[in-house]
């Protein structure tokens, strides 16, 4: 014999009726985490990485601000050193340091070749 059958009946039913919207909310939040880590991963892994630049990244992802892009595109190393490399391959042999060197160990004259090939 229940003591206080009417208080029983009450928390069974504000469980029942509770716990689809606990359930509903959860849900909710992991597909907002979801998108943002998908919409996270084809900034950096699929586009950056692959050379898209971030202005074309921006409109795809329907930014109005570069800023906002930049939240989601992390530079990654593998990027950082396909860029040196690509860097140095363009600026191979177009520069030169002079050979001579002042007492404090700095150039007194750098040589520049002012034609870049397009």
């Amino acid at each position: 014999m229940l003591i206080f059958p009417k208080v029983r009946l009450k928390a069974n039913t504000l469980i029942q009726n509770t716990l689809p919207v606990v359930c509903l909310i959860l849900l909710s939040l992991a597909l907002l985490c979801f998108i943002h880590m998908s919409r996270h991963s084809f900034a950096t892994s699929i586009c950056l990485t692959n050379g898209v630049p971030i202005e074309s990244l921006s409109q795809m992802m329907g930014h109005l601000s570069i800023k906002t892009t930049q939240i989601y595109a992390k530079v990654t190393r593998t990027k950082l050193n396909e860029d040196m490399s690509n860097l140095a391959q363009r600026i191979e042999g177009k520069y030169e340091l002079a050979e001579t060197v002042d007492e404090t160990g700095l150039c007194q004259t750098i040589t520049c070749d002012t034609t870049i090939n397009r």
